[in-house]
């Protein structure tokens, strides 16, 4: 049985208002990574997804005002987020002379992942292009054809073969054309 310490956990943010406006512009997640010295590998999740509807924007939150990083790094580089105008908070405990981080486990970040996938998928239509999230079709991208149940039917091509495959709803994301 492996040991639940191994398992990822997440650092927790709380945004100001400016920092809510950087995540509506797409910024934020650059200027995480500038003042973490992180790159591309470690992981930032920042619980909004943006796509294309027609002719207007939609923008999903799973839950507004928060941002979460992998843990891992030294605690002090957490909470010198705090001096940024950015960072309202690190979700933390305070022990008196000092406080240490709370992190959360990855199955409560899965858990509004696949909240805000469950939104995506009952604003799916017929003529949509999409890109496969999960599973044997992980990163094609297709036009949805029609749907059966909770699967829509996606037409896919590839240099050697063109294909309709059904994939679960709550897979697919919207791109845009």
């Amino acid at each position: 049985m492996a040991d639940k310490r191994d398992q990822k956990t997440w650092v927790v943010l709380e945004l100001t208002s400016k920092g809510e406006f950087f995540v509506r512009e797409g910024v934020l997640e650059r200027y995480l990574r500038r003042h973490l010295g992180v790159d591309e590998d470690w992981e930032i999740y920042i619980p909004i997804h943006t796509y294309t509807k027609g002719d207007r924007e939609i923008q999903l939150e799973g839950i507004q005002g928060y941002v979460f990083i992998q843990s891992g790094l030294a605690e002090h580089q957490y909470f010198a987020l705090e001096q940024e105008a950015y960072t309202r908070s690190v979700l933390s405990l305070d022990r008196g002379h000092f406080r240490t981080i709370t992190t959360l486990p990855d199955s409560s970040v899965q858990h509004i992942r696949d909240r805000i996938r469950e939104e995506i998928s009952t604003d799916l239509e017929e003529g949509m292009v999409i890109r496969v999230l999960l599973g044997d079709y992980i990163a094609l991208e297709g036009d949805i054809i029609g749907f059966a149940g909770d699967k829509a039917l996606v037409e896919v091509s590839l240099r050697s073969i063109h294909a309709i495959v059904s994939i679960p709803k709550i897979c697919c994301d919207p791109i845009e054309e």
